[in-house]
């Protein structure tokens, strides 16, 4: 394996196990939770471990730790790839120091094309992640049964590229 997607996969992975429970608060602070701020940050992760557990820190950390290794992972291949067909690294992956002809814009460029497959290919998997995050309410839900209520409420497609444009 290339070392771009094994540092995409294991970097993704990582640091979504490490930091998944501060994407917890954020969410539910997001959506409106009024018992979380940022004062009372170290309490509310708290309050939400004696209420479900580890479980409930952790809920859709398996989506997001599988989202974020395939995003990091896909990503930095398309990148560097976009990158040689501009002319801006070489096929061993060094910056071509021939030709510094790309400009700053050329970089944005590849890193917008090589987000946009790997946006569309994980969406789904981000809105999973964020209705398993925000389920706290209820009983802390699975895979399969959060999967089958985002069909049912609103179908595939709608359901699973909610978010996608604003």
């Amino acid at each position: 394996m290339p070392t771009s997607e094994f540092s995409g996969f294991l970097g993704g992975a990582l640091a979504s196990s490490i930091f998944y429970p501060l994407d917890i608060l954020k969410y539910r602070s997001q959506a409106g939770d009024s018992n979380i701020t940022f004062k009372k940050l170290w309490f509310s992760g708290r309050n939400i471990y004696q209420q479900h557990g580890i479980r409930g820190l952790y809920s859709g950390a398996s989506v997001n730790i599988a989202a974020n290794m395939v995003a990091w992972g896909c990503y930095f291949p398309i990148y560097e790839r976009l990158l040689e067909i501009s002319g801006g690294k070489s096929a061993d992956n060094n910056i071509n120091n021939n030709n510094y002809s790309n400009s700053k814009f050329t970089y944005l460029a590849c890193g917008y094309l090589a987000g946009v497959p790997v946006l569309l290919a994980t969406n789904p998997l981000w809105v999973i992640k964020t209705q398993m995050a925000l389920n706290y309410n209820n009983n802390l839900q699975n895979l399969r049964l959060t999967i089958r209520n985002i069909i049912k409420k609103d179908g595939y497609l709608r359901g699973f590229y909610r978010g996608l444009i604003p």
